[in-house]
């Protein structure tokens, strides 16, 4: 009995810790938007990323736990935590050696539904890939009327063009000319 107790104490004394940073963390969310005077729209939006993202991860940043491994074991846990990206079409003809470079310059951005990932007029300076979910892009043809587009699914590009190819001394010059010509919202 004493073994049991002890475990499942153990289990409750975990869970408590990471409700706790949770909270901590909240709080000084709270402070800070109070301090800046936000907008409520402004803090509804924030609160809401922040307890989606700690609910997707369970408050663990994977980029940090990453930190303190080996480069190729970075890429190794990389390519696992990636792999549902890595499993999609567009990857299938890649080497190893290439998915591992890849799983190391992978950058996860994940956008509550109805948030803007590009505006139009946004510098274009990566490819984006859609894991999950859908994106609307929407060309503003004045600002009463917007055309939808496109909607976007698991496995397409978008952003900076996968066929940009340039020299290494003009591009800084090309990627500031690369601009969106819509806006991409989350759905």
């Amino acid at each position: 009995h004493a073994v049991v107790f002890g475990h499942v104490s153990s289990i409750i004394q975990r869970m408590h810790a990471k409700s706790s940073n949770f909270d901590v963390k909240m709080n000084m969310l709270k402070e800070f938007i109070r301090i800046h005077h936000m907008p409520r729209t402004l803090k509804n939006r924030i609160m809401e990323y922040n307890q989606a993202i700690w609910s997707n991860h369970n408050g663990i940043d994977p980029k940090e736990m990453l930190k303190e491994f080996p480069e190729k074991l970075q890429a190794e846990v990389s390519l696992h935590l990636y792999r549902d990206v890595f499993n999609l079409p567009v990857f299938q003809n890649a080497s190893k050696g290439c998915l591992r470079f890849l799983a190391l310059h992978v950058r996860e951005i994940f956008v509550v539904p109805g948030e803007y990932l590009i505006h139009h007029g946004d510098p274009l300076t990566e490819i984006l890939l859609v894991v999950s979910d859908s994106l609307e892009v929407v060309q503003n043809q004045s600002l009463a009327k917007s055309n939808i587009v496109a909607i976007l699914g698991k496995g397409d590009l978008f952003g900076l063009s996968v066929s940009c190819n340039f020299d290494h001394e003009s591009c800084s010059e090309h990627l500031i000319n690369v601009r969106s010509t819509c806006d991409v919202k989350a759905l």
